[in-house]
């Protein structure tokens, strides 16, 4: 009886192992935008990078898919792109956006650009560091900068990397799509009381 009893509690354990190893997510390596990719970002709707409850710091992540709008380009693809406005506000005292690192990885550019859209600054992920779960830049904002575009690069599309993600080490490829952000951090935050 003893032994029916430990065969069949080794036959549980082993199915429910089974059970919950999933296979991981693929990169994808096409992009086809289910809308009208413009030459220029919609400055109209920005993510904005703003909370009604001051605090210390604010995070906007997203995920980049079918579905996000896209840049076109005359001499390359069209590429999906995530657009967010920075604070006006006078203690923004620094800002880290790029890529989160996940099992799939989009790879990213990271410009800033001013009112009208043009840009001041940008950055490859060669300039990019990782932090934590993120591959990410950070940057003191300045006057004329109003935007963060993150947009996808698709020269990278389809390359390996390879990454640990929780004490386990594996190799993908960079897709279009996954998941990136923007968290601003600011200096002598009001605190909800005042």
């Amino acid at each position: 009886m003893h032994l029916k009893c430990t065969l069949g509690a080794l036959a549980i354990t082993l199915v429910a192992a089974c059970e919950t190893q999933k296979p991981l997510p693929v990169a994808t390596l096409a992009y086809s935008p289910t809308q009208i990719c413009t030459p220029t970002p919609d400055l109209s709707e920005p993510i904005p990078l703003t909370s009604e409850t001051p605090t210390g710091q604010i995070i906007a992540q997203t995920i980049v898919n079918q579905e996000t709008k896209c840049l076109s380009s005359d001499d390359g693809p069209d590429t999906p792109y995530k657009l967010f406005a920075i604070p006006q506000a006078t203690n923004t005292a620094s800002i880290n956006a790029g890529t989160m690192l996940d099992h799939i990885v989009v790879p990213v550019t990271v410009s800033t650009l001013d009112a009208n859209g043009e840009v001041v600054r940008s950055y490859s992920m060669n300039d990019m560091v990782r932090r934590g779960s993120t591959q990410s830049v950070l940057l003191r904002p300045v006057d004329e900068e109003a935007y963060i575009l993150i947009q996808v690069d698709p020269s990278l599309i389809g390359d390996a990397y390879q990454i640990a993600l929780n004490s386990t080490d594996f190799t993908s490829d960079y897709s279009y799509f996954g998941k990136t952000y923007a968290k601003v951090y600011f200096a002598d935050p009001v605190s909800p009381e005042s």
